[in-house]
């Protein structure tokens, strides 16, 4: 089954409601990270006698799992599907595992984090170049902010 990143998704349970009232507690685990895992009670749409339909959606940040939304990075991930009569989001507590498949979660990737600034978004950041000769130190320049473009002219003179 294949899951679009930041957009609303749908599939169909090959299972009938057994419980009244019927909540469907959905359990991402990362296939490749230990430990690695997301949940969020999807919505349903069941009729008495007829497979279940359920839908979340998979959200960029903080997503309300309450309100069928997760947050799923591209790759692979083990969908889990439990029913039980809560919105717990305990899966060891629900009535039964009704559903097991592995997914494919395509889409844009999460954008990469902000890089680390080493001076800590302060505005002071002294730090001092070494210059080495031939693998000798032999002087310093700076101070300077290793978040700024830096340039160091060096004329040699021979004599």
């Amino acid at each position: 089954m294949r899951i679009e990143r930041d957009a609303e998704n749908t599939f169909t349970l090959a299972a009938r409601p057994t419980l009244s009232p019927s909540r469907w507690l959905l359990r991402f685990v990362h296939a490749t990270e230990e430990g690695v895992y997301q949940l969020c009670i999807a919505e349903a749409i069941a009729n008495t006698g007829r497979p279940v339909q359920l839908t979340f959606t998979e959200v960029d940040a903080s997503p309300d799992p309450q309100d069928a939304e997760v947050t799923l990075s591209p790759g692979q991930w083990n969908l889990y599907v439990y029913e039980q009569t809560t919105t717990s989001l305990n899966w060891t507590l629900a009535d039964r595992l009704v559903f097991e498949q592995l997914i494919q979660v395509v889409g844009a990737a999460i954008p990469p984090p902000d890089p680390t600034n080493p001076c800590g978004g302060g505005g002071d950041c002294p730090y001092d170049g070494v210059i080495n000769v031939n693998g000798v130190p032999s002087g310093t320049f700076g101070p300077f902010d290793p978040c700024e473009d830096n340039e160091l002219t060096v004329n040699i003179t021979f004599s």
